[in-house]
């Protein structure tokens, strides 16, 4: 363990890393204590999710440009510094990218889960900077934000730092916590030179969001053709008519929607999430790279916690093509996505510089959704039916491919 010197914030950094001793597996999707997929067969897997619906097909794109040129993610892991706040975030790329290297700055409260976290760091070929302040090690970003700023924004001042929003709480506690989240953002750009700042989002299924038209026409498709159980059900249609408008050129242009929003999550998370796609919007019109993909429903520990929502997540599987998905893997197949993002791929939605018809167009690229975004009924509707179905024991799981290749 090496010690580093903080600067003018009364936090030193301290490194808990082990050397690379192997080449890195750069098609990583999954939690490297759990099962690994690595290459076509993880790209297999992600197509069949694409296939049915639970995911767009630019999410194996995006993953396919990490999967096959290491080079790019060679390159994104040296010029890069990341900072996920809220780092022992279940649904958060810590782990992930230790597994492949990278440099993570761990703003975490102190206590158990930031301890599990230094101690999988010791494991991996990565390196963890936990703020340290005698013998706290941790950092709360909702008491200590200014501490933070000032430290983050003199940290690694060669590297662009990627600034991760990943802080869960229940209640108003969202919001004060996305707050925090986003003063620390705004504050930590100030204080770094032009370029050097990057800003990551994860976004939520459970909100208002553009859809791709090829979504919409499946919403449509899979009314259509809905069954007698479900037309008994009487569940009002996802499908919502384009909201007319004009794209950036002032030409005409119809932007497909989804309405996802939940009435037991409560007006603090829809908020929350809101004032996350207001920054991500604003951060990439000013010149700053953001990337803001969608991450499905998962089994995380908050969600685990409670039965209603434990169950109505399990049970909504029998809407395809909602499905439910294991933390672990979510969270190595978003922090593939966050790789590419900082690749400067061509055409990547994250640059500031691709064109994109509307701001929020951002939020419609490379969305892991669940299933959400394709399914035929209005979420909101289908809340009682999955809560019954997960309490009776339902749960689809959809098998994965087989595949040769590993």
């Amino acid at each position: 363990v090496s010690t580093l010197t903080g600067i003018g914030s009364g936090y030193e950094p301290s490194a808990c890393s082990v050397p690379a001793t192997a080449p890195l597996a750069p098609a990583r999707v999954a939690d490297c204590e759990g099962p690994t997929l690595s290459g076509e067969r993880a790209l297999a897997v992600l197509r069949d999710l694409a296939a049915y619906g639970s995911m767009e097909p630019d999410v194996v794109t995006g993953v396919g440009a990490v999967v096959e040129r290491p080079d790019s993610l060679a390159a994104v892991l040296a010029s890069h510094v990341f900072v996920p706040l809220g780092a022992t975030s279940a649904m958060g790329p810590a782990r992930p990218l230790l597994a492949q290297g990278a440099t993570v700055v761990a703003v975490a409260r102190p206590g158990a889960k930031l301890r599990a976290l230094e101690e999988f760091a010791t494991r991996s070929p990565g390196t963890l900077l936990v703020p340290t302040a005698g013998e706290v090690r941790g950092a709360d970003l909702l008491v200590q934000t200014p501490e933070l700023a000032e430290w983050l924004g003199a940290l690694e001042p060669s590297k662009t730092m990627v600034l991760g929003s990943y802080v869960y709480l229940d209640g108003e506690a969202h919001v004060r916590a996305v707050v925090a989240m986003d003063a620390l953002c705004v504050g930590v750009a100030a204080r770094r030179a032009a370029g050097k700042t990057a800003l990551a989002f994860l976004g939520s299924p459970a909100t208002t969001f553009v859809i791709s038209e090829a979504a919409l026409a499946a919403q449509r498709e899979r009314y259509a053709a809905r069954g007698w159980l479900e037309w008994a059900g009487r569940y009002p249609p996802n499908a919502m008519a384009p909201v007319k408008g004009v794209d950036a050129s002032g030409k005409p242009h119809q932007f497909a929607l989804t309405e996802g929003f939940l009435t037991f999550q409560g007006p603090n998370y829809g908020l929350a999430k809101q004032l996350q796609v207001w920054r991500a919007v604003l951060m990439r019109a000013a010149g700053t790279t953001v990337s803001l993909n969608m991450a499905p429903p998962a089994r995380t520990e908050s969600v685990q916690h409670a039965p209603a929502a434990a169950a109505a997540l399990e049970g909504g599987t029998a809407f395809a093509p909602n499905l439910a998905f294991d933390s672990p893997f979510v969270s190595a197949v978003m922090a593939a996505l966050l790789i590419d993002d900082l690749s400067g791929r061509p055409g990547n939605a994250s640059h500031a510089g691709t064109p994109l018809p509307n701001p929020h167009a951002l939020v419609a690229s490379a969305q892991f959704h669940g299933g959400n975004a394709r399914c035929a009924f209005k979420a909101e509707s289908l809340g009682k039916s999955s809560f019954l179905l997960g309490k009776l024991g339902y749960s689809y799981n959809r098998p994965a491919p087989q595949s040769s290749s590993s």
